[in-house]
């Protein structure tokens, strides 16, 4: 029989929009000895505080009157990793429709109470819960660290003592061995999963690293046979979807993502590629649909993104509504800031200004692109790429302006750590969803910056965008060959952190130049939650780079010092 827990010296947090709720909760947890509790009324509320602190448990609502519901609350978290592997997470919510319980379950919280709770039943959910998480608290720890291996070994450790939560530290050890890109390593790991159980978790892992090997056809198949036998596990749609796109077999991907949508709809990046997917196969009503959607169920999410909005526009100059067209584009703008909005938004306009035949605006906007690609470095997609060319072309700009999209995106090519993962598209598309690092969803280049923080950070990123540690001759004959650039003073570099070093790939040493320059300006002008919130964007895209690095522990150790 598993441990009874002493919950009295455990820290809660409850969020909940109605005071009547958070003095029922309180109480609850005071029997049981509890004596720190915070509570929150909203999601912004609940954000602060966990920025601040880490709780054992959290006990939230479902549905609020306002900002994100609890669902997006817990997304956001998860994200920012403000919640540790063994805090407990649990809904409580009188919310039943289908929907809302799948849309929760998506983001695999520790338990879903429907009200009125109890206090039987809810010592009971902490208990069961309790009783998994005391198996991961070491590994915790490492993994809070970025100590990957030490977190693997570790797994190893407890397999070898306790084989209780077998499938647990399956699952974990798996994802760490491809966050730390050991593709066959994990697969041995999923197929020993299997081996002891038909695990759906492993059967969609063992499919999504056959996708990322290029091997789609087999991912199809193992795709397929978890949908077949489990239908609401969303996690398979989505790289079924992916899976079919790279077969080709688009009107069937289109079909999946559907269904997916129809199950789950509250997923921002499902609806919005499900929005992509239609429109590139020119079903607009399931287009502007999925747009609408995405732009509904994101507007407190922090997955949020222009793309719908460009998405929508797109649609409306197929409908022949340039005034609607621009409109959108206009939207995304005024609602988003980062460069990589300004460039996308503007790649737009210029087609849609080339599909109502009036060459002279898009051949304006065209080489403004030009001259703006090289120095933002921008890593622009495949497609993205694709499309600046043919504007390119389009606009009699062809062979200087194609040479500098292809010089862009060489610059942005991933690095690759091994023949497996060569196959790995650029991490800007690729998210974990919950420990394996491989996902569908496509996020911006980074955390769009306001226009406070913008005005000061922005010329400072673009300043440092060569290696920290090239020579210095290099570096002036970098300057010189972009004398508008702002140069970044050597006090930029704090001497505190480490510099990138000499076998870094270039895109590695950018990130590494970003994050120290972020650092620098909230070590001048005092911690904001916008610049922390891009450093973490940056560092996390080192972490696919270089997993594991100790330059990554490193960057981390200097944020942390920074918060208030």
């Amino acid at each position: 029989m598993a441990e009874i827990l002493d919950w009295s010296k455990k820290s809660y947090l409850l969020i909940d929009d109605f005071s009547i709720v958070h003095r029922m909760l309180r109480e609850m947890l005071r029997k049981f000895g509890a004596t720190s509790i915070d509570t929150a009324k909203n999601g912004a509320e609940a954000i602060a505080l966990l920025t601040r602190r880490q709780y054992d448990v959290v006990l939230c609502d479902y549905n609020f009157s306002e900002g994100p519901n609890g669902q997006q609350i817990l997304e956001e978290a998860r994200h920012r990793d403000l919640i540790a592997l063994t805090t407990i997470w649990i809904m409580v919510s009188s919310e039943k429709a289908v929907e809302t319980v799948m849309g929760a379950a998506e983001q695999a919280p520790d338990g879903y109470i429907l009200k009125p709770l109890t206090e039987s039943t809810l010592l009971s959910r902490l208990n069961r819960a309790a009783d998994r998480k005391q198996a991961f608290s070491e590994i915790d720890k490492a993994y809070a660290a970025r100590d990957f291996r030490k977190a693997i070994d570790l797994c190893d450790q407890r397999l070898a003592a306790n084989r209780l939560h077998a499938a647990d530290l399956l699952r974990m050890k798996a994802g760490l061995l491809v966050k730390c890109g050991d593709i066959q390593d994990a697969r041995a790991v999923y197929e020993q999963a299997m081996s002891i159980r038909d695990q759906v978790w492993a059967k969609t892992g063992l499919a999504k690293l056959h996708y990322v090997t290029g091997q789609y056809s087999p991912a199809k198949f193992l795709l397929y046979e978890v949908i077949s036998t489990n239908p609401s596990y969303l996690d398979a749609y989505d790289y079924l979807a992916q899976t079919l796109q790279k077969l080709g077999d688009n009107e069937e991907a289109l079909q999946v993502l559907e269904n997916a949508a129809l199950l789950s709809p509250y997923s921002v990046i499902r609806q919005n590629n499900l929005g992509d997917l239609a429109l590139k196969l020119d079903h607009l009503q399931l287009a502007e649909r999925a747009f609408r959607m995405s732009i509904e169920v994101g507007e407190h999410s922090v997955f949020r993104s222009a793309s719908p909005y460009l998405g929508l526009a797109k649609i409306y100059a197929k409908k022949k509504q340039l005034g609607e067209a621009l409109h959108m584009i206009e939207s995304a703008r005024s609602s988003f800031e980062g460069d990589d909005v300004k460039i996308r938004s503007k790649l737009v306009e210029a087609q849609i200004y080339s599909m109502f035949k009036q060459a002279e605006k898009a051949h304006e906007i065209a080489a403004q692109l030009q001259r703006d690609i090289a120095p933002l470095r921008l890593q622009l997609g495949e497609e993205m790429t694709s499309e600046m060319n043919q504007l390119f072309a389009a606009a009699g700009l062809g062979a200087e302006a194609a040479q500098k999209a292809a010089a862009t995106q060489s610059a942005s090519e991933p690095y690759k750590t091994s023949a497996a993962a060569t196959n790995i598209s650029s991490p800007e598309k690729i998210e974990a969803p919950t420990l394996v690092t491989i996902h569908t969803q496509q996020k911006p280049v980074s955390t769009p910056m306001q226009a406070a923080a913008k005005d000061n950070v922005i010329p400072l990123v673009k300043a440092s965008v060569q290696p920290v540690s090239a020579p210095p001759a290099k570096a002036a004959d970098a300057a010189a060959a972009s004398p508008q650039a702002p140069q970044a003073p050597n006090a930029l570099m704090p001497s505190s952190l480490p510099t990138a070093p000499s076998d870094f790939p270039d895109k590695a040493r950018t990130l590494v130049n970003r994050a120290h320059v972020l650092l620098q300006f909230m070590q001048r002008q005092g911690y904001n939650a916008v610049s922390a919130e891009e450093t973490r964007s940056v560092i996390a895209r080192m972490e696919k780079l270089v997993p594991g690095h100790a330059i990554i522990k490193d960057l981390h150790a200097a944020l942390d010092t920074l918060l208030p």
